[in-house]
């Protein structure tokens, strides 16, 4: 199991206690790429409509590992459903 997986793993299985600095490899992980100001912008190099704007404090709510959860959910499928179409 690649430490992309056991991330994603820990993501799913608990929400709270979440740092930026985690966050941001597991969306690294997934292809996106990020610029900072006073909040750290994510986008993805592929699927240019996702963007996701978290705040750089040690320890995050609760929502933002939700957020980031959902959007690596999209990009799941929408690659499955492009290599569906390859075929």
């Amino acid at each position: 199991m690649t430490r992309r997986d056991k991330l994603l793993g820990r993501l799913r299985a608990t929400k709270a206690e979440w740092s930026h600095e985690t966050l941001t490899k597991l969306l690294e992980y997934h292809g996106f790429k990020w610029r900072d100001k006073k909040h750290r912008f994510f986008y993805h190099t592929i699927h240019t409509d996702l963007t996701i704007t978290i705040p750089r404090n040690k320890n995050l709510r609760k929502a933002y590992p939700q957020r980031v959860e959902r959007m690596i959910g999209i990009i799941e499928s929408r690659e499955a459903e492009m290599r569906e179409e390859e075929q």
